[in-house]
């Protein structure tokens, strides 16, 4: 222990023990409430009087609304109770003589006797000070004002079990020692949080305005994940009157991605946010979950070994064909088909009973595309039918009067003219059975009249609707206005064929989300009032159109990166129309370049191998200060020394403590069958990862690296048996990701000519 701490270490023990003190009692205090709300709720129950039920009804909901407000701390206090708060501040503001010390926890705990809380939520306003201030004279902002404070202490504390360790008194020059100490620390099977260790440009995410989208490019390893948990954390503190957690929704790149981060939500408080995969979400929108294609067929096949050149030209029209279906000419194709059904939708006749005119065709146009233009297509057709009922209905009624009134002058005409006989009897009972035959006729009609002018109206399932859209030749070279021929004719190919097997791809949920809601609407439990997007450099404009029509809100925060843009071929390559073009106020653009998980020496060999390929426009990370060891990297003549090499190295590393390390591959089939091999000749026992994996839960994984987006572990070992990465824009992404992957340590086993990269040629020491 320093001995500059000691003289207050006593006193610190002391401070964390009263407060630890104070918890426990104010849990017993919330447990006793607990029970009282819930007897008082039995209690309303049981003298519920359903004739007169106001004031048992009132107390169910005062109860109710009382308990909920209880159990939103609750489970945050439980948590706290052995770490009640990480990190002190002591401060002077302006206009007030006295010091006051706060303490920053993950939950804010208060004590009437005192002036200033036992312990303030890191959520609080004052809180952004402890993560931005400086010590000496700062601000933090306020209920729309600024306060002006002087910073005197910045104390951090490593408290484990209840009990204090250490802690350290910090500035800008002592600060990043807390920090790196915590990088130090090695990667578990879940995502953790950072509240104790927030750095300033990740706080600045947190709190940033809500009233505009927020785009962040962060690079890898900067927190993008964890920023976006914890900015969601923020929001519902801070917005508590406006959004309770069920109004947000995480959008993730898969269901192992979801379980990764399951651990964060429930430790900031947001357990209910909603957690969805994009797949997940358009299959809701759509309201059917449909078969689909391999969603990573088209990026194995992109990333095939061709050294002969032999599949360029089929690549090259699967990259055009992936990224038109997904991009906004797709939108202006989808525009025109929509056009197409509006004006063929309706039949030209006139809505009529018998020979009269209810509501000429140009009065039926004019409602349906200009009064209820409002309305999704069909629904359109939904409130066309009401009306012409109600039309049918009121106008039957003269009808049916004025058919009456015929026949009535007719039969009164018989009995004055002719003298009672049992012709004339004949003639009145032939003349009220045809009366009573065509009124019942007539009402019959005005019963089915609405029904069958809508039936004369087309109406196909969404399915359909969409497939057809394939065979509409014309509109397909009305497409040529915005898309070459060749690039048309090739998607239309490959999508008939798709169509033909029953199935989608993935590239069809977007157009098919925009389809639905622009003809069908969408169902009315979708609400949502803040969406955050991970691993964003994988969507494309259209997706992120498409999302923000159907989601209904303009509040996004959006986090990607596009070095690690592996689906660049039907993804974005920039921010630019995203930020300008597709909100209806330019979008908020901020980024992260500070690299947090792995060291200098991986991370400047990561910028290397982009500086390898045409990639050298994207944003580098800058690592932190943190040194470890060089890369390992070596080559073989046979499979079976890579595998001997990865078999050692994980003995080694697992000797070494390290507790998760990622063996990655360039693809899913050079993961299995390496996965093989392993099992097969060594004693290890680890975890292949695909698509189908839903749970991150060991310590040794053989995974592909496009799988390995967003994941981090403690050691990584790169290997190729028979892929070879190349110099190709796309190789560099999946390499690149793979090596950021690595905390504290990186190794590359190769077989002799499957590595493009001259190893030789790369100096560290010139990146430093």
């Amino acid at each position: 222990m320093p001995k500059d701490h000691k003289e207050d270490f006593p006193q610190e023990v002391q401070r964390l023990e009263e407060t630890k003190d104070y918890l426990e009692q104010t849990i017993g205090t919330l447990l006793n409430s607990r029970e009282k709300f819930k007897e008082e709720i039995k209690d309303a129950y049981l003298h519920l009087d359903f004739l007169d039920s106001s004031l048992s009804y009132s107390s169910i909901m005062l109860n109710s609304k009382m308990l909920d407000e209880l159990e939103k701390n609750f489970a945050l206090l439980m948590k706290s109770r052995q770490k009640p708060y990480f990190a002190r501040m002591d401060l002077k503001q302006k206009g007030k003589e006295q010091t006051e010390a706060f303490y920053i926890g993950k939950v804010s705990l208060f004590d009437e006797t005192m002036d200033t809380p036992l312990v303030v939520d890191w959520r609080a306003p004052i809180a952004s000070v402890y993560y931005d201030g400086r010590l000496g004279e700062t601000s933090y902002k306020a209920s729309g004002g600024t306060y002006a404070i002087d910073l005197y202490k910045k104390r951090q504390y490593t408290i484990e079990e209840g009990n204090l360790q250490e802690y350290m008194d910090v500035d800008i020059s002592t600060s990043d020692a807390f920090l790196q100490a915590s990088l130090e620390n090695h990667a578990g099977e879940k995502l953790k949080d950072i509240v104790s260790t927030i750095q300033e440009e990740q706080n600045t995410i947190i709190r940033a305005d809500i009233t505009k989208p927020l785009i962040i490019q962060g690079v890898a390893g900067s927190g993008k994940t964890t920023i976006a948990l914890h900015r969601i954390a923020y929001l519902i503190y801070t917005y508590s009157d406006t959004f309770v957690p069920e109004d947000f929704m995480i959008i993730a790149p898969n269901h192992l991605f979801l379980d990764y981060i399951s651990g964060v939500l429930p430790e900031l408080g947001a357990e209910r946010v909603h957690q969805t995969t994009y797949i997940d979400l358009m299959f809701s929108i759509l309201g059917k979950k449909h078969r689909l294609t391999d969603s990573n067929e088209k990026l194995r096949f992109l990333v095939k070994n061709d050294p002969a050149g032999d599949l360029a030209s089929a690549k090259k029209s699967m990259q055009e064909a992936a990224a038109f279906k997904n991009s906004m000419d797709m939108k202006k194709l989808l525009d025109l088909y929509i056009q197409q059904l509006k004006d063929t939708l309706l039949p030209e006749e006139d809505f009529c009973i018998g020979d009269k005119v209810l509501l000429t065709r140009q009065s039926i146009h004019q409602m349906v595309h200009e009064d209820f233009s409002y309305l999704p297509l069909y629904k359109r057709i939904d409130r066309l039918k009401k009306m012409l009922s109600k039309e049918a209905k009121n106008v039957s009624k003269k009808i049916l009067a004025s058919l009456e009134h015929e026949y009535d002058v007719l039969l009164d005409r018989i009995r004055s003219q002719e003298e009672p006989s049992d012709q004339r009897t004949d003639k009145l009972v032939s003349l009220m059975n045809e009366r009573d035959e065509k009124l019942e006729a007539l009402k019959k009609e005005v019963r089915n009249v609405a029904n069958h002018y809508i039936k004369k109206i087309p109406k196909d399932t969404l399915l359909n609707l969409y497939q057809s859209l394939f065979s509409q030749k014309l509109l397909w070279e009305k497409a040529t206005t915005f898309s070459t021929p060749e690039t048309l004719g090739s998607l239309l190919e490959e999508s008939n064929l798709i169509f033909a097997s029953n199935k989608l791809e993935l590239e069809d949920l977007a157009p098919m989300a925009y389809l639905h809601y622009q003809l069908f609407g969408l169902k009315e439990d979708l609400d949502i009032k803040y969406a955050v997007i991970d691993e964003a450099q994988d969507f494309s404009d259209f997706q992120f159109h498409v999302l923000r029509e159907v989601l209904g809100t303009d509040q996004f925060t959006i986090l990607g990166d596009l070095s690690q843009g592996i689906h660049m071929y039907r993804s974005i390559t920039d921010w630019s129309y995203l930020q300008h073009h597709v909100f209806q106020d330019p979008a908020n653009y901020l980024t992260l370049e500070q690299s947090y998980r792995t060291t200098i020496e991986i991370m400047n060999m990561a910028n290397w191998v982009l500086s390898q390929s045409a990639t050298e426009h994207l944003l580098k990370a800058k690592p932190v200060v943190r040194h470890g060891q060089e890369p390992t990297i070596k080559g073989f003549q046979e499979t079976s020394q890579v595998i001997h090499a990865i078999h050692e190295q994980v003995k080694s590393l697992k000797e070494a403590s390290f507790t998760t390390i990622a063996i990655i591959t360039k693809s899913q089939e050079e993961a299995t069958n390496l996965h093989k091999k392993l099992v097969k000749k060594t004693d290890l026992k680890p975890v292949l990862v695909t698509e189908k994996t839903l749970h991150f839960d060991h310590s040794i994984f053989v995974i592909p690296a496009h799988l390995s987006k967003g994941l981090e572990f403690d050691a990584v070992i790169i290997t190729t048996l028979e892929d070879r990465f190349t110099l190709e824009a796309l190789d560099a992404k999946l390499l690149y990701v793979a090596m950021t992957r690595a905390l504290h340590r990186l190794s590359f086993f190769y077989t002799e000519g499957t590595l493009d990269y001259s190893i030789d040629s790369y100096h560290p020491k010139e990146l430093l």
